[in-house]
């Protein structure tokens, strides 16, 4: 009677912990809201530091052309990881959105990141340059300020 007792608890346990995780994941939707929010900052982020930065075109090019050829390439990358066809699994078709939008938005944080170490290297040898027509953009407050998360 105890070992009955133990194992019903222990099915009741496992039966509620599983009810918790599933309220833990979130939607296809919300999945899908936070990729198409994580690729709008992105685009945002890029735009505002090619602007801080206009002074000196070459590297607002560098900057525009490095975001764009990032996206193509976030695109093509995203395809070949999760692909989608008839012979997939459906627990991999349901979690498809998510697993993608995960990585995706994984993707560019990543990218952020880098391209913040490019502008803070580019500033410290290169701020001469902005003394005269915009002394504020390679402070540190604007560069923390172009790379904020919110």
């Amino acid at each position: 009677m105890k070992k009955l007792f133990i194992i019903l608890s222990l099915l009741i346990i496992s039966t509620g912990l599983t009810v918790f995780a599933d309220d833990e994941k979130i939607s296809p939707r919300e999945a899908f809201k936070e990729m198409a929010e994580s690729n709008k900052d992105f685009n945002l982020t890029c735009s505002d530091i090619a602007a801080n930065f206009r002074v000196d075109h070459m590297f607002a090019g560098y900057i525009r052309n490095r975001c764009m050829l990032y996206e193509s390439d976030r695109q093509r990358m995203t395809d070949v990881v999760f692909p989608l066809s008839n012979s997939t699994t459906t627990e991999y078709k349901q979690n498809y959105p998510i697993l993608k939008s995960e990585f995706i938005v994984s993707s560019n944080k990543k990218e952020l990141d880098d391209i913040k170490k490019i502008v803070t290297e580019y500033c410290k040898h290169n701020a001469f340059r902005y003394t005269k027509k915009a002394p504020e953009a390679c402070s540190s407050e604007r560069i923390e300020d172009l790379f904020d998360d919110d």
